[in-house]
């Protein structure tokens, strides 16, 4: 097998190699942007985590109480307190 002694052995070239500088820039910019919104996202859950876990209790005790609710109320046969 003959090798031509002409030619240049191929150049592998990387994703970043081959990227133009701007496309590097946009890229970092865009990665740097997302770490900023789920960082801000966090912090906002965060401060209002005494809200969500009121909501979250609300909810629990609602679903607690449903089937009570749904026997007590008039045309399902329940009992009445009125006669």
């Amino acid at each position: 097998m003959a090798v031509d002694a002409g030619t240049e052995p191929r150049k592998r070239e990387t994703a970043l190699a081959s990227a133009s500088g701007g496309d590097v820039a946009r890229t970092a910019g865009k990665a740097t942007a997302a770490a900023v919104v789920v960082v801000a996202i966090a912090f906002g859950l965060w401060k209002v985590r005494s809200i969500i876990i009121i909501l979250l209790l609300a909810l629990t005790f609602a679903a607690a109480i449903r089937p009570g609710v749904e026997w007590r109320r008039p045309g399902t046969g329940s009992p009445s307190a009125t006669g």
